[in-house]
């Protein structure tokens, strides 16, 4: 049975590593925080250089045991409780530096935080504290004067590679329009939806959302008839008269459709990728082949073939999956002549959300999977299964 440590408060510290990063600094914070809600005592924090006293029970946090040789891997987080200490950590990286230690924790597309997991699971395991909600008043927590642990050693990985629940509704830019048609007296301040919308980052920092490969992905397309139009017409979907123009949705620039088979634009985009991978490997580890909104495919001769189409008489633009396919599978194959493991992102959408049926996914393609609103879940596991039954191995909802 592991050793029951009772633990004086008022004789704790919490400490960190020396020059310690924005992660581990607000993994402090939240600790400090969160032991005053059940103590009702503000736990100093110190740098590790700093003199400690064997009276006092240290919080080690982002500072490994150093009986502890293992390799963390990404996103890991662990603690190990002895008689004395709480080893508190984690592994961390910072793609997206920011002098905001929030910031840089609740920055989930770029930025690692094993060290915060390590703390939120400490509170959550150790002391039984829950967050039902953003903000203060969803802390659920039982104050106590004394601390109480056991020795314990315990480690956590995630299984999947992106965790999130896209959040946007408090920024400012919505919130701005939406209250527009409210009285002044309901209205808030920008400052007031900021802390909103912090407050809601860092809720889902203590769901443990997170990712540990960063994926690029979105409309990846908008720009290119602005900058190659003139030049390279042959970038784009060529309209029944034989034209290579934005001939659909009014003819707005941003939502004009790829050649999906232009293997010149194949070549460009691993050539503009690999000038951004030169610059910054980590956050080029995937290539965005997302095609933009809206209609207006190509009909070129090309991008025919490379469709499947059930039958003869099946209308022109309801399944184009193949032909997206086959352009995320030729732009990887280009680019992993430079980087072996590079992946490319492509949406599994509009009417290219159907599994393919002749192209295979090869393996190194990630699909950012828009199934059909409120489509049956047989209908929708079906998919899946057929996604995978083509060779699809890593998926985003």
């Amino acid at each position: 049975m592991n050793k029951e440590i009772k633990i004086n408060p008022a004789k704790c510290t919490i400490v960190l590593p020396k020059g310690a990063d924005g992660v581990k600094s607000f993994a402090a914070e939240e600790l400090k925080k969160h032991l005053k809600l059940i103590t009702g005592l503000s736990i100093p924090i110190i740098v590790n250089d700093e003199k400690k006293t064997e009276e006092v029970f240290c919080f080690m946090v982002g500072i490994p045991s150093p009986y502890d040789a293992d390799c963390l891997r990404k996103e890991e987080a662990k603690y190990i409780v002895t008689d004395n200490m709480a080893y508190i950590y984690g592994e961390d990286k910072i793609n997206s530096s920011n002098k905001s230690a929030q910031k840089v924790s609740t920055q989930m597309k770029y930025n690692r935080t094993g060290t915060l997991f390590a703390v939120y699971a400490f509170l959550e395991n150790e002391f039984g504290i829950k967050w039902l909600e953003p903000g203060d008043k969803g802390i659920v927590y039982k104050p106590s004067r004394t601390l109480t642990l056991r020795e314990n050693n315990y480690n956590w990985t995630p299984k999947l590679s992106k965790r999130a629940i896209r959040s946007n509704s408090w920024r400012w830019k919505y919130v701005k329009n939406r209250q527009k048609s409210l009285p002044v007296s309901m209205r808030i301040s920008q400052s007031e939806a900021e802390k909103h919308a912090m407050n809601e980052l860092i809720w889902l920092k203590r769901m443990r959302m997170g990712r540990n490969l960063i994926l690029n992905y979105g409309h990846a397309f908008t720009k290119h008839w602005e900058k190659y139009g003139k030049s390279h017409p042959e970038y784009f979907a060529m309209s029944p008269d034989g034209k290579r123009y934005p001939y659909a949705n009014a003819g707005k620039p941003d939502r004009v459709k790829i050649c999906p088979s232009s293997e010149a634009l194949q070549n460009k985009v691993v050539e503009d990728w690999s000038r951004r991978y030169d610059k910054d490997p980590e956050r080029n580890k995937t290539i965005n082949v997302c095609e933009n909104d809206s209609g207006g495919y190509c009909h070129c001769a090309e991008c025919l073939k490379l469709d499947a189409p059930l039958e003869k008489n099946e209308k022109f633009g309801e399944f184009m999956t193949d032909r997206y396919l086959h352009f995320a599978n030729e732009v990887l194959k280009k680019a992993r002549k430079k980087d072996s493991e590079v992946k490319t992102v492509m949406y599994a959408y509009s009417v290219y959300r159907y599994p393919p049926r002749k192209t295979k996914v090869a393996d190194g393609v990630v699909l950012g999977f828009v199934p059909r609103l409120m489509q049956p879940l047989k209908e929708l596991d079906g998919n899946y299964k057929k996604w995978g039954n083509a060779g699809a191995k890593e998926m985003f909802l």
